[in-house]
């Protein structure tokens, strides 16, 4: 059976105090919370000794969670642009169209894949802060409160960024290929890319207590705000 650090299976559910994934049939509800067994004891535990539950950690506002996200995104961004600095350099004396775009393309996928993939992974699976959320005290946990693993932060970051990064793998190959229909795909995962993060923006803002977006449902976190 799955735990929240490896995800969920077909007919399995987690349950909201220990953040384990179990067979749906065997999760209650109990004081608006679905719990499983140990859960459910748990809860019981907690709300006769008057102790906070994890629904009830503080959740940071809008605009912080969106400044915290600009930041990281500036820092993002700059290195890019050092990265292709450094790529137009070093291709700029290669002869020929096809060199220069497929560098490009890689450096595409690099700066808009790999980097942020190592960034957000290595620093939320080791703290469960990047910069932008350590500048806003903010932090990634699991449903409990508890410290997220390495890998639950890579299947957070896989939900975050999927499509992004399947577009720009099919970029590299279309280059590479020079074919016009893997050129007009990239133009519709792009599309379809954006469609998604605005849809992932819509859910986080309809949870008004937790504000948890897909990436943090599928990969079961949360963000809370520290005091």
């Amino acid at each position: 059976m799955a735990d929240s650090d490896t995800g969920g299976l077909p007919g399995t559910a987690q349950c909201e105090i220990t953040g384990k994934w179990v067979p749906e049939d065997e999760l209650i509800t109990l004081h608006g919370k679905r719990v499983c067994a140990e859960g459910k004891a748990e809860l019981l535990d907690r709300l006769k000794g008057g102790e906070t539950l994890p629904g009830e950690m503080e959740s940071p506002t809008v605009m912080q969670r969106f400044s915290c996200m600009f930041v990281d995104n500036i820092l993002m961004t700059v290195f890019g642009f050092l990265m292709g600095v450094l790529f137009g350099t070093g291709f700029g004396f290669m002869a020929g169209a096809t060199a220069m775009s497929t560098s490009m393309a890689l450096l595409q996928l690099v700066a808009g894949s790999a980097v942020p993939l190592a960034y957000y992974t290595g620093l939320h699976g080791r703290w469960g802060q990047t910069a932008g959320k350590r500048s806003g005290k903010l932090k990634v946990v699991r449903l409990d409160g508890s410290d997220i693993s390495y890998y639950t932060a890579f299947v957070r970051f896989l939900w975050f960024q999927g499509p992004a990064i399947v577009a720009g793998i099919v970029s590299v190959f279309a280059v590479m290929a020079s074919s016009d229909s893997m050129l007009a795909a990239v133009g519709i995962l792009g599309f379809v890319s954006v469609i998604y993060h605005l849809i992932n923006v819509l859910v986080a803002l309809r949870d008004r207590d937790r504000q948890r977006a897909i990436h943090d449902r599928m990969s079961g976190t949360r963000v809370i705000r520290l005091a």
